[in-house]
C-alpha cells in the first residue's frame, strides 16, 4: 500500500474523486500531500503502536562522560517516545544516560504504510478523512458528520492495538442473538 492508496481510500470514503498520485499537480493531491504527514504524526503520537515499537542501539556522541556524569547519544530519527530504559532523558539534540552503551525500546515514527499494521492504518485513514473532509468537500456540516465516527474508529483501533500488544484477540461485537462469532 502506498500513500497515494491511503489518500484515495480517504477521498473515496468521503465521496470525493480519487487522485492519480499524491505527488500530482491537481488541487486535491496538493492539499492531501500537505495534510498527510500531520495526520500520520498525530495518530502515531496517540499511543505506543505495536508496529512502531522498535529496539534501537544508539551511537554515542562523545567518548567521555558529560557534565553530571551522563553519556550523550544521538537521537534516532523519528523518535516519539522512549519506553525503556526509563533512566534516559532527552536534552536538546541528545539522549543522556548513565550507561556507557545504550539500547532503547522506543516508539519510532514511520511514514511508510508498508510498515504499518491494520490498526495503525485504520486509525490514520480515519484521522485523514476527518482532517481533509472540509478542505476537500467545503461543507462544514458534512465534515462534522465525518469527524464523529472517525474519532470513534480511532479509539476502536487503539483498543485493538492494546489487545494485540498484550497478545490477546479483540473481542468481536455481539450478534443480534447475543452469541459471539469465533
Amino acid at each position: 500500500m502506498t500513500l497515494t492508496d491511503i489518500a484515495n481510500i480517504a477521498l473515496e470514503d468521503i465521496g470525493a474523486k480519487a487522485i492519480g498520485n499524491i505527488d500530482g499537480d491537481d488541487v486535491n493531491a496538493r492539499k492531501i500531500k500537505r495534510r498527510m504527514p500531520l495526520s500520520i504524526s498525530e495518530v502515531c503520537n496517540l499511543r505506543n503502536w505495536a508496529c512502531l515499537v522498535k529496539i534501537v542501539e544508539l551511537s554515542r556522541i562523545e567518548d567521555g562522560r558529560s557534565l553530571g556524569g551522563l553519556y550523550k547519544f544521538n537521537v534516532p530519527r523519528g523518535l516519539l517516545k522512549i519506553i525503556e530504559p526509563i533512566m534516559c532523558t532527552i536534552e536538546d539534540d541528545a539522549i543522556l544516560s548513565p550507561f556507557e552503551k545504550l539500547t532503547i525500546k522506543a516508539t519510532i515514527l514511520d511514514n511508510n504504510p508498508d510498515h504499518w499494521d491494520v490498526n495503525l492504518t485504520g486509525a490514520i485513514l480515519a484521522q485523514l478523512k476527518a482532517d481533509i473532509a472540509f478542505m476537500i468537500l467545503g461543507d462544514a456540516n458534512l465534515a462534522a458528520q465525518i469527524k464523529q465516527p472517525a474519532a470513534r474508529d480511532i479509539q476502536r483501533f487503539i483498543k485493538n492495538d492494546i489487545y494485540r500488544s498484550r497478545g490477546k484477540r479483540p473481542k468481536p461485537p455481539p450478534l443480534a442473538s447475543g452469541y459471539f462469532v469465533l
